[in-house]
């Protein structure tokens, strides 16, 4: 991945522009930060930490760290659903991994399979966007330590 561009990376517009302020975040307060994030697999939960640092050259490190792992008890893949399909799909946060199920996030597909929101096995097409508590807590502000 180094020295290519990081948006190849990333799936979904919401979640492209939302890196893209973190970075700019970084360069403008000049100084680092570390935020939590999720990287999932259909049968793993992997709990992990971005540091942004800016450069002196203006550019921005990014730097990423596996904090833990945890299996899935109900194995689900995500998949990417097509464009034109505005239903049958799953709207998942790409920061925390939470679904957007009857207006509820749900933290954990899990969960969402043992209430029936979810299929407890196979595949679940989803779009990708930023839930609101990740809207909240992601970008740094002045006073961030």
């Amino acid at each position: 991945m180094m020295g290519r561009p990081i948006d190849k990376f990333i799936i979904g517009d919401t979640t492209r522009m939302f890196l893209f302020a973190m970075l700019d975040c970084s360069r403008l307060l000049a100084r680092p930060f570390t935020r939590p994030y999720r990287c999932d697999s259909p049968q793993w939960r992997r709990f992990m930490e971005m540091t942004l640092e800016p450069t002196r050259e203006g550019a921005v490190e990014l730097r990423r760290r596996l904090l833990r792992v945890e299996p899935v008890e109900h194995p689900i893949a995500f998949t990417v659903a097509p464009a034109d399909s505005p239903q049958g799909f799953v709207k998942r946060c790409s920061i925390c991994n939470r679904r957007r199920l009857q207006n509820r996030w749900l933290l954990e597909t899990d969960e969402a399979a043992h209430w029936g929101l979810l299929a407890k096995t196979g595949e679940c097409p989803v779009i990708y966007g930023i839930c609101e508590n990740c809207q909240k807590t992601a970008l740094p502000v002045a006073s961030d330590t």
